[in-house]
This record gives C-alpha cells, sequence and structure tokens, in this order.
C-alpha cells in the first residue's frame, strides 16, 4: 500500500520531498508503504512509522521499540485524510496470496526496530551514492536496528519468499512505484500500482 501527500510538515519535510527524492527516482509521487494483512476477513496495515504518522493512537506495535506496528486499513486512511489534505494511495496486488501466519512468522525474525528518521534515511541514500562500495556495509550497519517504511517493507517480503535479496535500506517507496524498476526484485508477479482516494464516512 502506497500513500502520497500534498502537504509539507516542515523544511526537512519539503527537502526530502521537492528536492532530494527527484534528485535520486525518477518516479516519487508516493512516500510511504505498508503491507495489507488481512486477519479473519479484516484488513490491516503493517508498516514503520514513527509516533508523529497518521494512525499513531490506534496503532498496535509488534516488536520492541517504536517502529513497526499494525492498524486497522480504514482506521489508517481516515486518519490519513485528516492529516493530509486531499491525500491518494496506491496499490501493488500480488499473484498469490501470502499466509498471515507466514506473514507473522517472519515478523518474528525482527528484533528491536526503531523508525528511522527521514534526515538520517537520506544521510544513507547519499552515503551510498558517493561513499565507495567498500564502506556501504559500515553505514548500513550503523542503523541496523532503525528501518524507515519501505525498507520495512522489502525486508518482511524478502523473509516471505516474494522479494529478492537488495540492500533493504536503499529500497525506496518510490522503487515500490517505478514498475520497471520494482520487477527487477520480483519473485512472484504483482500488478501495477492501481490508484485510489478513501472516503471517510460522514459522521451521523
Amino acid at each position: 500500500l502506497l500513500f502520497h501527500k500534498t502537504t509539507r510538515s516542515g523544511f526537512l519535510d519539503a527537502l526530502e520531498l521537492d528536492v532530494v527524492s527527484p534528485m535520486l527516482f525518477d518516479q516519487n509521487e508516493f512516500r510511504h508503504s505498508g503491507i495489507v494483512v488481512r486477519k479473519d476477513g479484516d484488513l490491516f496495515v503493517m508498516e514503520c512509522a514513527d509516533q508523529l504518522h497518521s494512525g499513531h493512537d490506534e496503532a498496535t506495535y509488534l516488536t520492541p521499540g517504536n517502529g513497526i506496528r499494525i492498524v486497522a486499513m480504514e482506521t489508517l486512511l481516515q486518519a490519513y485524510n485528516r492529516d493530509n489534505g486531499d491525500p491518494h494511495f496506491g496499490i501493488k496486488h500480488i499473484a498469490d496470496e501470502i499466509s498471515v501466519d507466514r506473514v507473522y512468522a517472519a515478523l518474528a525474525q525482527f528484533g528491536r526496530i526503531d523508525y528511522l528518521k527521514m534526515y538520517w534515511s537520506a544521510y544513507v541514500f547519499l552515503s551510498c551514492a558517493i561513499l565507495p562500495k567498500k564502506m556501504h556495509p559500515r553505514v548500513l550497519d550503523k542503523y541496523r536496528n532503525e528501518m524507515m517504511c519501505s525498507e520495512f517493507v522489502h525486508s518482511l517480503l524478502n523473509r516471505c519468499g516474494v522479494l529478492k535479496n537488495y540492500p533493504s535500506k536503499l529500497f525506496a517507496p518510490y522503487t515500490i512505484e517505478d514498475t520497471t524498476a520494482f520487477r527487477e526484485f520480483e519473485i512472484v508477479k504483482y500488478s501495477d500500482v492501481v490508484r485510489f482516494r478513501f472516503e471517510s464516512p460522514k459522521p451521523l
């Protein structure tokens, strides 16, 4: 699941969305990502996000740390609508649904995970873009207990056996929306991004 936003929450947010991301990626429509999980017929979003991200008050954290959490999908989309102006969303369907037991078995392999702040994420990307390749493992290992959203998506789906091996810290949400780039990571087939808006229920 991919999330677009129209608002900016400060200088650093604007710098990431309007300057850094267009420099590094061909497509940068969506800035957050998560995984849709079906439990007992209900839909939830499993994601890595900070405590300022939409849906925090309704989230259940799944590992030690303040990063990996699960939120009812409708609740999260309502909160994202409220907090982010006039957003829209995108979803990539997987050809073969992953069982929830398999998802939670992969999740159990994670230890403590905190959310990787945007400025450190930008530092990791830029460092790996300009530093010699032999220094990349040192940069990535420094933040091994912190994750950004798309890093979690890649890492979990890789552990489920449906995305290829790759340094998860360098896997951006913009990679997911780029059909050509994403195809390089596919083990099973995924659809192109299907865009949609969510209409929040009107109060009675």
